[in-house]
């Protein structure tokens, strides 16, 4: 192959990495241009029905009845699968929606949402086809994502026999979805914090499932005593 031909082949595939890369910065800048036209028209539509919805925000503060524990997943915003607009959850989001003694985000959660803000309501929400609870169910590996699930992998062990009795995947995973809303549930009736709230009549704690498939939150568990 000839000099001027390679040179020439450096030139072409450069300019092709160039011209990638500026296709990819420009579909990345398109998705934040629409996302900036979707919450002016969303600010927008609130207005027209509520004049002083945020100015009253702004003004009065967060007063929020109910404290979300969810999993970080995009398609289990609490929010959007209630139909609520924001100030009406405080919110602790995680991979596989966990309570973790160790876990200094979750303290401080609890020490705003039930100390200071007094929530009524706590909401344990698990979810169907979820990420983190299908890595509990693999062995682990050294991966971040299987070092934060090992708690769920223990409550895994710890029901192995049913679990191994669930025909399918799907099966095992909405049960050990469930366990971890339990276990969820549990850690929060002990948690001094809550205790002393249930103990007042100030809380009730909730579990429940949010099937991805067709949109249903499914409460299965209420605690009103610690």
């Amino acid at each position: 192959m000839s000099a001027r031909l390679t040179s020439l082949l450096v030139l072409v595939s450069a300019m092709v990495g160039v011209s990638t890369a500026c296709e990819t910065e420009s579909g990345s800048q398109d998705l934040m241009t629409m996302l900036k036209h979707r919450n002016e028209d969303w600010a927008a539509s609130v207005l027209r029905t509520t004049p002083n919805f945020f100015q009253d925000h702004f003004d009065n503060g967060q007063k929020p009845d109910f404290l979300w524990i969810g999993c970080s997943d995009s398609r289990t915003t609490e929010t959007t699968i209630f139909d609520q607009r924001p100030g009406t959850f405080f919110a602790l989001r995680n991979v596989a929606n966990q309570l973790l003694p160790s876990d200094a985000a979750m303290q401080a959660t609890m020490e705003h949402g039930v100390g200071k803000l007094k929530v009524k309501h706590i909401i344990v929400g698990g979810h169907t086809d979820c990420g983190g609870v299908q890595t509990a169910l693999l062995p682990a590996s050294k991966s971040k994502v299987s070092e934060w699930v090992e708690p769920i992998r223990k409550i895994a062990a710890q029901f192995k026999g049913e679990l191994d009795r669930l025909p399918n995947q799907r099966d095992k995973e909405l049960f050990l979805a469930k366990k971890n809303v339990e276990a969820g549930v549990k850690f929060l009736q002990e948690y001094d914090l809550v205790r002393s709230a249930l103990e007042k009549g100030e809380v009730q704690v909730h579990g429940g499932i949010y099937d991805v498939g067709s949109g249903n939150f499914t409460v299965f568990q209420t605690v009103t005593k610690p």
